[in-house]
């Protein structure tokens, strides 16, 4: 009778070697290389951004008008101070304000109320 030894396959030679895991230097080496190298990147991007003017963001050119007692024609983007007596051209589509009057107000108050009607002629 013959007796066989327990014999286990061989491994291979790529299963055979230990897989290497980086070492802590070697992921600092890597962290380090990657700061040098995006750094200036990075830094050049903020640079740009910092000192380019924002010409890209509109700016309207507005301004509060000056309350008289003569109508005045109020721009796209002018303000108009409160309590003053505002009237539009709805053929044209523009807008004047004046100071309103005692009389002109007791006639707005009248007019929201509904005791005046209004005359259209054709």
């Amino acid at each position: 009778m013959v007796l066989l030894k327990n014999v286990s396959p061989r491994r291979s030679v790529a299963t055979n070697r230990r897989r290497r895991t980086p070492t802590s230097f070697t992921k600092c080496r890597i962290a380090l290389l990657s700061i040098v190298i995006l750094f200036p990147c990075i830094l050049q991007l903020f640079t740009i951004i910092s000192t380019r003017p924002l010409t890209h963001f509109p700016v309207a050119q507005a301004m509060e008008i000056v309350a008289t007692h003569e109508w005045q024609k109020v721009g796209k983007n002018d303000t108009i101070p409160a309590g003053l007596h505002v009237k539009m051209d709805l053929s044209t589509g523009e807008k004047w304000a004046k100071i309103a009057t005692a009389d002109e107000d007791d006639e707005s108050k009248m007019a929201a109320s509904g005791s005046i009607s209004a005359e259209i002629s054709h």
